[in-house]
């Protein structure tokens, strides 16, 4: 017996020590070889896991990952799936001695709840203010607009009597809210009712203001700022006076309690509601290589982002304290939540940059771009979704969501269907996407 156990040992040992070295016999080719290895990481859980349209096992129930081991070197095709949910398939490269990770699958269910929160029935809106907790859209009537007014359940309408109106900005205290018209006209009115009462208007206080140049002061809706010949001005309504706050200015926007400005010598100061310079984390930041331009500033908390009049989208990279080129034809940019990245788009393209080294499945160094995708579609917005490792794009009659992993070739599925989407946007809690429509607003839940 002791014998027969020896003999086990020395024939057993050696194929067991290859097979947890990696070896596989190949029956095929009739040859040991060396093996790689797929991890999955995927949500929700339970998630059955193909190669090769073989079924081999299910993600686990507690962390949703799984291991599959001994898988021959060369491409194989894995594909999740899941009853009722959209499926995931990806053909990879298989190395030796290697695990190809795919740590960021999400499946979406085919059915989702669809919530209407808001309707009108004309088919022309004039869209202005939308908030992560609100969202305000004018509604063209007869007699002038129709300002509608909504927070989860709650809605408000309020009759504004001008009709052509172009775009509106609304007080950060919503009572107020001035209006832009065709030829440079504007008016300032109250909102606090239901009807609307005039308050202030261009051919009074001729001052030269457009949509582009306005921002409300965030402290006190009787305030608010606009850029007249390089001159940062601020306007107290209810005195009707206007004071100089700074000189030889291109740009301004808000952040938070503060207005970052852009200069005639290419430079970015941060200044006080007063005017005075504040902190140093922006001041004397230049552009590098370009000829600095009027335009629009984009922010993410400290993340800092500016599109020229000419649609050059720029970013100021806090290693080099310097606004770097992104990518010229930029109409739009947004940030992800964890500001590592930013989005970009024109009507037809939509591209991804990352900020920082970023891991999605393979390594992403440091200034590296994508194509998300080229089309035929004007594309009207775009939103990350909250994981940050899937993009929705808005055309004018469908949501499509993008994965951003794009090895072999990113999924995408047709999340929502709509007429004349023109807005898309996250809510707060990240649980669901507003869609801004034609004639509607609707929810789709992300959960």
């Amino acid at each position: 017996m002791f014998w027969f156990l020896v003999l086990c040992f020395i024939v057993l040992t050696p194929p067991v020590l290859l097979y947890a070295s990696g070896y596989r016999w190949n029956w095929e080719e009739k040859k040991l070889e060396l093996t790689g290895s797929i991890h999955v990481k995927a949500s929700p859980s339970d998630t059955h896991i193909f190669v090769d349209g073989k079924a081999l096992r299910y993600t686990s129930l507690l962390g949703g990952s799984a291991l599959i081991k001994h898988v021959t070197p060369g491409e194989h095709t894995i594909r999740l799936e899941k009853y009722g949910y959209h499926p995931w398939e990806k053909k990879l490269l298989i190395k030796e001695r290697e695990t190809v990770s795919i740590p960021t699958i999400r499946l979406f269910p085919v059915t989702k709840a669809v919530d209407e929160i808001l309707r009108w029935p004309d088919e022309e809106v004039a869209h202005g203010a939308v908030g992560t907790d609100k969202i305000i859209v004018a509604e063209k009537s007869p007699t002038g607009v129709i300002l509608h007014k909504t927070q989860e359940e709650n809605s408000e309408e309020i009759k504004i009597p001008i009709k052509n109106i172009t775009s509106f900005n609304v007080s950060p205290q919503e009572s107020k809210i001035i209006v832009f018209s065709p030829k440079d006209e504007w008016e300032i009115l109250d909102i606090s009712a239901t009807s609307s009462k005039s308050l202030l208007s261009q051919k009074q206080a001729k001052l030269k203001i457009s949509e582009t140049n306005f921002f409300w002061s965030p402290t006190d809706e009787n305030i608010f700022f606009f850029i007249d010949n390089g001159l940062l001005k601020k306007y107290l309504i209810n005195q009707k006076s206007v004071q100089t706050v700074a000189q030889d200015i291109l740009s301004a926007s808000l952040r938070q309690q503060e207005i970052i400005v852009l200069d005639k010598k290419g430079r970015i100061s941060r200044l006080t509601l007063e005017g005075r310079v504040t902190g140093r984390d922006l001041n004397q930041i230049l552009f590098l290589g370009q000829k600095t331009e009027n335009g629009r500033f984009l922010f993410q908390d400290d993340s800092v982002a500016f599109i020229t009049s000419d649609r050059d989208l720029f970013w100021l990279d806090p290693d080099d304290r310097a606004m770097k080129p992104i990518a010229p034809k930029t109409d739009n940019a947004l940030f992800d939540g964890k500001k590592r990245k930013i989005l970009y788009w024109n009507d037809s393209e939509i591209w991804a940059y990352w900020l920082e080294e970023e891991r999605v499945g393979i390594k992403k160094e440091k200034g590296r771009k994508e194509l998300i995708g080229r089309y035929f579609q004007p594309v009207k917005y775009a939103a990350w979704h909250p994981s940050g490792n899937y993009i929705f794009i808005a055309f004018p009659e469908k949501i499509l969501l993008v994965e951003l992993d794009g090895r072999d070739r990113r999924n995408s599925y047709t999340f929502h269907e709509g007429k004349g989407i023109r807005y898309i946007l996250v809510s707060e809690n990240e649980d669901k996407l507003i869609s801004v429509e034609r004639n509607r607003i609707v929810e789709i839940d992300l959960q």
